[in-house]
């Protein structure tokens, strides 16, 4: 009797393989949603901006920063907080705000704005 096994059996190769026959893959959506996620907590996503407010160690009320749509990121510390020795910090993110100018209804960008038309 032989037993040796294959590479199928039991490496992790044998796993990734099984993976992307189709046997627990995950889905396109799933990829994207884990990978802004990873972004969310080094604060690198393109289309957002973040901040962070601190206050002294256990009477800190986690106020988010001046201005409007700021909400938590989860993603970052201990669910969008983290306490330290003698404060805690809170983190927030919020959507960038778009930053388009207009030039006779076309925004300048692309073919519009060099003179070409299409």
């Amino acid at each position: 009797m032989n037993d040796t096994k294959t590479q199928t059996d039991e490496t992790p190769a044998g796993a990734a393989s099984a993976l992307s026959a189709g046997l627990g893959a995950e889905t396109t959506e799933a990829k994207l949603q884990r990978l802004e996620a990873f972004m969310h907590s080094l604060e690198r996503h393109p289309d957002y901006e973040y901040g962070m407010t601190t206050g002294w160690r256990k009477c800190f009320d986690g106020h988010a920063p001046e201005g409007e749509g700021w909400i938590q990121n989860v993603h970052q510390g201990r669910d969008g907080w983290e306490r330290f020795d003698y404060h805690e910090e809170a983190y927030w993110m919020r959507l960038k705000t778009p930053n388009v100018e207009f030039s006779g209804g076309a925004p300048l960008h692309g073919a519009a704005s060099a003179g070409t038309k299409g």
